[in-house]
C-alpha cells in the first residue's frame, strides 16, 4: 500500500495530507498509565518529602546554601554601617556630638567653687 502511495505522482502537499490522515488512522494515542507518570517522576526529579507547610523540603547541600545567604546579607549590613559612620565621620557630625558629650561629662566632674 505504502509503495504504491510513493508510486503514484501526487503533488507534494496533497501527499503529505494523505499520508498524515493515513498515519491518524492507523496511529492512536495512548495516555501512560499513572503508576508509570509516578515511577517515571520519582527517577527524574526523586521522591518528594512531605512537608508540614506544603512547600518542598530542603535538602542538606540547601541550608548551607541558605547560611552563606543570611550571612552574606548580615556582613552587607555591617559593611554599609561602617560606610555612614565613616561619612558622617569625615563630615564632623559625629565629632560635634562627642564635643557636647565631653563637655557634659567635664561640667559634672569638676568641683564646685
Amino acid at each position: 500500500m505504502i509503495r504504491r502511495f510513493f508510486n503514484q505522482y501526487i503533488s507534494p502537499k496533497k501527499k503529505l495530507l494523505t499520508l498524515e490522515s493515513y498515519l491518524d488512522e492507523r496511529m492512536k494515542a495512548v495516555s501512560p498509565r499513572p503508576e508509570f507518570v509516578n515511577q517515571l517522576r520519582e527517577k527524574i526529579i526523586g521522591k518528594q518529602k512531605k512537608s508540614i507547610f506544603s512547600f518542598r523540603a530542603l535538602k542538606k547541600e540547601n541550608y548551607l546554601i541558605v547560611f552563606g545567604i543570611i550571612a552574606s546579607i548580615g556582613l552587607v549590613m555591617i559593611a554599609g554601617i561602617r560606610a555612614i559612620t565613616t561619612i558622617l565621620g569625615a563630615l564632623g557630625v559625629l565629632q560635634v556630638s562627642k564635643q557636647s558629650t565631653r563637655k557634659r561629662v567635664q561640667m559634672r566632674h569638676t568641683p564646685a567653687v
